[in-house]
């Protein structure tokens, strides 16, 4: 909750206010363009969704911590859809803002915003060599939502119940790795959406 105070926390704030707003997406996305899922299953403590293949921008943050990598990543990723790319073009924030974790104790976060729909078939190149673009497929992710402000206590700890659930279930998933999901700016103290993901094998 402390990294709420920082002025990456007050830049994702403004841009959650400023930008655009679509419909049809599920309430936690708060009308921003979020990536597009159907939900096979409900299970007992997760859900089952298959996502459609989406494009996204990324970077490398370096940390031991999650929120001081989530931040570093986010100013990033920030720079480019303020009009940090080819186009010089300012591009719409999307949520969630979504941070790739590998291993019990990773020190490389990878931290994605998802390009918007508008911008996936023609997308400005990041011009920091340190960003860049990503294709995911379409992909099939358990699902874990909680609420609250994420912390590195929290998503480890989220993770593993999310990993007891998979293998009590006998679910076929990639070990070793997950997603989190954050769809809220700091601001927003009630009703706050995040997740886990782990990715079907």
């Amino acid at each position: 909750m402390a990294s709420s105070c920082t002025i990456v926390g007050l830049l994702v704030a403004t841009c959650f206010i400023a930008c655009g707003v679509n419909a049809d997406t599920p309430w936690f996305c708060h009308g921003l363009d979020c990536p597009a899922y159907t939900v096979v299953a409900e299970k007992q403590g997760y859900e089952v969704r298959l996502y459609n293949a989406s494009k996204w921008v990324a970077t490398v943050a370096t940390s031991d911590k999650y929120d001081v990598a989530a931040d570093l990543g986010f100013e990033l990723l920030f720079q480019y859809i303020s009009g940090e790319n080819s186009a010089n073009e300012k591009v719409p924030m999307t949520a969630p803002v979504a941070i790739t974790v590998l291993g019990q104790q990773p020190t490389n976060f990878t931290v994605h915003f998802m390009i918007p729909y508008a911008y996936q078939a023609n997308t400005p190149t990041p011009t920091n060599p340190n960003v860049f673009l990503t294709d995911l497929p379409e992909l099939t992710a358990y699902v874990y939502q909680y609420g609250g402000f994420p912390t590195d206590l929290s998503v480890t700890q989220d993770a593993s119940l999310l990993e007891s659930y998979l293998k009590r279930d006998k679910v076929n998933y990639v070990p070793g790795v997950y997603l989190t999901g954050t769809y809220d700016p700091p601001y927003r103290i009630i009703e706050r959406h995040n997740e886990i993901w782990f990715l079907g094998a």
